[in-house]
């Protein structure tokens, strides 16, 4: 994936030949947050900023339990979101788009981004038929892409897969920039794409979300020496099965002097930007 595509992102959705420009209605609040939903095992992360909704990922679905419909979609109401911009799937694991037929058949989704070697995923596939969504409705990234919402930023890149590979490997990073706070996502990337990512933009974020949910294979110390946040987010379910955070990434973790928040005790984190940072609207959890 060489060079670099940039993106404007201004008011009524317009699709361009590659990735459209998300326009923003006229009269809707102008409400600035980052949260990091609490949708037990899986990733939900939104991002609302001058009157723009991005969402990464919809949160997991599992036998009867669908977080689109349980968790997510009640948290958009509370806020008075009827539609979302922009959606990113970082990869097409159930835990991060189990959600998404849930989250369309209730809410208007104007554009949806997916790393392009998962075009033919048959796990994709069969989540966007499900949720009634056209593969002329997605933009397939190929590249490492720049995207523009006002004073926000939203860079993203992801490791080359082929069908052979783990889902993981393909997952997409996200670096987001809003007024000089900054976070970086990276999926369920294990090591060995923390490792091609590195060095092919400025990753250096304040808030990173530990990969694969804190599983051991992720958020390795060359990842962390590469981000250097000062707080680390861990989207993980209660008492999970697979052990999630493994006890050798909190460890890491701690000896660098990064502040740790987990989704499975903290519950739904939520952030707004004061003085080009990100503050926890709950401060009381990080003492």
């Amino acid at each position: 994936m060489s060079g670099r595509r940039s993106v404007a992102i201004f008011g009524i959705l317009a699709m361009l030949a590659a990735i459209a420009g998300l326009w923003i209605g006229a009269g809707r609040r102008a409400v600035t947050e980052l949260v990091f939903l609490s949708v037990g095992q899986g990733d939900c992360v939104l991002i609302r900023h001058a009157g723009v909704t991005v969402m990464v990922d919809t949160g997991p679905r599992a036998g009867s339990f669908d977080a689109g419909k349980r968790i997510v979609l009640p948290a958009l109401r509370r806020r008075g979101i009827r539609r979302i911009d922009l959606l990113i799937l970082t990869h097409p694991d159930a835990d991060h788009i189990g959600g998404l037929a849930s989250i369309k058949g209730a809410l208007d989704i104007q554009q949806l981004l997916v790393p392009a070697g998962f075009r033919n995923h048959d796990g994709l596939k069969f989540a966007l038929q499900e949720a009634d969504v056209r593969d002329s409705e997605v933009t397939y990234v190929e590249q490492a892409t720049d995207i523009r919402i006002g004073n926000t930023s939203l860079h993203l890149d992801s490791r080359k897969w082929n069908l052979d590979d783990a889902d993981n490997d393909g997952s997409m990073f996200v670096h987001l920039d809003i007024n000089g706070a900054t976070a970086t996502f990276s999926g369920d990337a294990g090591g060995i794409a923390e490792m091609v990512i590195a060095g092919r933009y400025d990753w250096k974020a304040q808030l990173m979300m530990a990969g694969h949910h804190g599983s051991q294979t992720s958020t390795t110390q060359a990842w962390i020496d590469e981000v250097d946040p000062e707080t680390a987010i861990i989207s993980c379910g209660r008492n999970n099965s697979y052990g999630h955070p493994h006890p050798s990434v909190i460890e890491r973790l701690e000896q660098n002097n990064i502040a740790i928040l987990r989704t499975d005790r903290h519950g739904e984190l939520r952030f707004f930007v004061e003085g080009g940072k990100f503050a926890l609207q709950n401060a009381a959890i990080m003492r």
